[in-house]
């Protein structure tokens, strides 16, 4: 049980309290500097500078020696006013500029403000990476020493001709970070409100996490634990901006989960980026668990979940490429996605290694950004079957191939169906004809809709279910659209074997069970996965051994459903049938504790609705 903790890594180059020692005037006018004690945002003055109408005017401190850069993607941060608004130019014409550089006559300036953007005389948290070239050289300052740091106003004519509103408060450089640790047990969770009350002080106002009229603007990196303390958070119903710096690095303003057995829970937020610079980006490291609930990304960057994340229907509207990691999706959107043409809304770059039923992207809704891209793109590791249920796609291509087809496939061979359940297209059923696939890279992919569900329940008497019991469901007669008992020839070269089946009516990753071969007998009453070749024939994998030209009278029969139950009893999968399908099997398990009896199951998959049957299991030890 410990108390949230809140810190910044961030050092002072000049803490203001009002001093005038090291620093200089520059421009024009009167060189008046002032010990500020009237006006000030933190401690208790800052530094003050004369103004003059029509002449371009400022100060710059010496801190002595190179301060020596603010690292990857952190910045110098500085706090700059001016109290007269309308007496500086605009942003675009270098009302307010930060000065960094190595001499009173050699620096860059970085435009960070002006008449346009200053709000009623408030402070500006100005932020400059080093790196960035600036917008206007002074002299010649040392491409790697940031020794001189400062501010100039540009005034044009109407301006103030008394008074000292230019203005610079504390100067700080860093990773502009807030480290949010602990919170853990019974003492309450860090918060957003934890920060400003830790950080943002009259003592030290570092401006990463600030309240203004019930929002809050934030500038720099939210790291939520450390490599070695968790941190329970938990926040909701707020409103959180991006502050807009242009002078920064792309990942300036980054939200990062870091240690394992850290929790955060957001509920409700609101996260807009101000900027395009740094649009934010959120990292999850380390597999932490992290819950959002209904919060909102706008114009965010990317997103980089893992599998204890838990994103409940949120939306991520004008953001770039989120990467799920094996996160839980459902029922969110991802609207008008900045992603590149060609790119996706979400990579997922799981690894199938069997028929795949996407329950985290149950109920989401995409729809198309400024450039033609994808929905989801699916990495080279996806190469099974796949559903996906209750999602709504909205502007995309229609086209094979193209740059903003629904789905972009990139495993190179193979095949697999990708069954849509439920799923529109701009508001219509999803069909093979408005659903665009991308499987240019060399596996074929064959869209099915209208699928139904074919489910069976494992349970005790008690209605306990059953997990890890064996399902068996098979054809019961040939009234059905699949093979019941139906003759066929069998060769094998190698491990495969070919299988002529006259109009056998079934697809890629279906199941046949065989019986009848009286040379080949491991494979009798041995359940395969077929690989379709033509409408009279598809091979299974099986030994290399035995005949190459099976004997017997061997039958084929479709097999409906077939694995093991999961931890709530059920197996099922999803398909097309044409028309109602008659079934019989069975449930078992006598591989391990509890050793229970067959359950039967039987009954008809109906064409519309699907089949879900309950076997109940007895005790057999």
């Amino acid at each position: 049980m410990t108390v949230a903790t809140y810190s910044t890594n961030l050092a002072d180059i000049y803490a203001g309290a009002g001093s005038i020692s090291g620093w200089s005037a520059l421009g024009g006018g009167a060189s008046g500097l002032n010990a500020e004690t009237d006006f000030f945002i933190q401690g208790t003055g800052c530094t003050s500078k004369n103004a003059f109408a029509s002449t371009e005017k400022g100060m710059i401190y010496n801190n002595g020696s190179d301060a020596g850069g603010s690292g990857t993607d952190g910045a110098y941060l500085m706090w700059i006013t001016h109290l007269t608004p309308n007496s500086v130019n605009t942003i675009a014409a270098g009302g307010i500029s930060m000065v960094i550089g190595s001499g009173t006559g050699d620096y860059l300036e970085y435009y960070v403000g002006g008449r346009d953007t200053i709000e009623f005389g408030g402070w500006i948290l100005a932020a400059v990476n080093e790196a960035d070239p600036g917008d206007k050289t002074t002299g010649s300052p040392s491409a790697t020493v940031e020794s001189h740091f400062g501010a100039l106003f540009d005034l044009p004519s109407g301006g103030p001709t008394k008074g000292a509103p230019n203005a610079v408060d504390a100067i700080r450089f860093g990773r502009c970070d807030i480290v949010i640790l602990n919170g853990t047990g019974a003492d309450p969770e860090a918060t957003f409100d934890g920060i400003i009350t830790n950080l943002e002080t009259a003592t030290n106002r570092y401006g990463l996490l600030v309240r203004k009229d019930g929002a809050y603007y934030n500038s720099g990196l939210l790291q939520f634990g450390s490599a070695g303390t968790a941190v329970e958070f938990s926040d909701a119903n707020k409103t959180i901006f991006l502050r807009d710096h242009p002078h920064v690095t792309a990942n300036f303003h980054t939200w990062e989960v870091q240690n394992a057995s850290s929790v955060i829970s957001l509920t409700s937020i609101s996260a807009k980026a101000l900027g395009t610079t740094s649009r934010g980006r959120w990292i999850t490291t380390d597999d932490a668990t992290v819950t959002l609930t209904s919060c909102s990304f706008i114009d965010w960057g990317t997103f980089e979940f893992d599998s204890n994340t838990t994103v409940d229907a949120c939306t991520f509207l004008g953001c770039k490429q989120i990467t799920p990691n094996g996160a839980d999706m459902a029922g969110s959107s991802f609207l008008l996605s900045d992603v590149s043409a060609d790119q996706a809304a979400v990579y997922e770059t799981r690894s199938t290694a069997a028929e795949t039923d996407l329950v985290e992207y149950t109920g989401c809704t995409f729809s198309q950004g400024p450039a033609a891209h994808h929905a989801i793109r699916f990495s080279s590791t996806v190469d099974e079957n796949l559903t996906l249920t209750d999602c709504a796609f909205n502007g995309f291509d229609s086209t094979a191939n193209a740059n903003g087809s629904t789905f972009r496939f990139d495993a190179t061979t193979g095949s697999l169906n990708l069954t849509l359940n439920n799923c529109t297209v701009d508001g219509s059923p999803a069909s093979a004809a408005n659903i665009g696939i991308d499987d240019a890279a060399g596996i074929s992919v064959t869209v099915i809709t209208g699928a139904v569900a074919v489910q069976a329940t494992a349970a005790l008497k008690d209605g306990t279910p059953v997990e890890n019991a064996r399902v068996y469901l098979k054809a019961s007669n040939g009234t059905g659209p699949f093979p019941f008992e139906e003759t066929v020839t069998i060769t094998r070269s190698g491990t495969t074997a070919t299988v002529s089946h006259t109009a056998h009516g079934m697809a890629t990753n279906d199941k046949i069970v065989l019986e009848g071969i009286t040379d080949k007998v491991e494979d009798n009453f041995k359940i395969f996965q077929i690989t379709v070749l033509t409408a009279n024939s598809y091979t299974y994998q099986t030994t290399a051994s035995g005949s190459t030209s099976y004997t017997g009278t061997i039958l084929s029969t479709f097999v409906a459903l077939s694995g093991l139950t999961n931890a709530s009893g059920i197996l099922s999968t999803s398909r097309v049938y044409p028309t109602n399908q008659p079934i019989v099997g069975w449930t078992r398990k006598s591989t391990s504790t509890p050793f229970l009896q067959e359950g039967v199951l039987v009954g008809t998959v109906n064409s519309n609705t699907g089949f879900a049957g309950t076997a109940v299991m007895l005790a057999d030890e």
